[in-house]
């Protein structure tokens, strides 16, 4: 049986001024290449979720549509 592999987040840490460089290039609706365990897929970024906390600062980047929030 041949199983595909979705990945529906993850998460990001921001450590350093190029983190956030590249970070803020991410937007919602847009198409990203991800690879996981030697697959790629292209999925589209629904959510985008920053935590911040002294000393760490982390994102979640989500692919999943959720209730009603679903884009066309």
């Amino acid at each position: 049986k041949d199983y595909t592999t979705q990945i529906r987040d993850f998460n990001v840490p921001v450590k350093n001024s190029e983190d956030i460089y590249y970070i803020s290039k991410l937007g919602l609706m847009q198409q990203v290449e991800v690879a996981h365990k030697g697959d790629v897929s292209t999925t589209v970024v629904r959510e985008i979720n920053h935590v911040i906390t002294p000393g760490k600062w982390m994102t979640k980047v989500g692919f999943e549509s959720k209730g009603n929030r679903t884009f066309w």
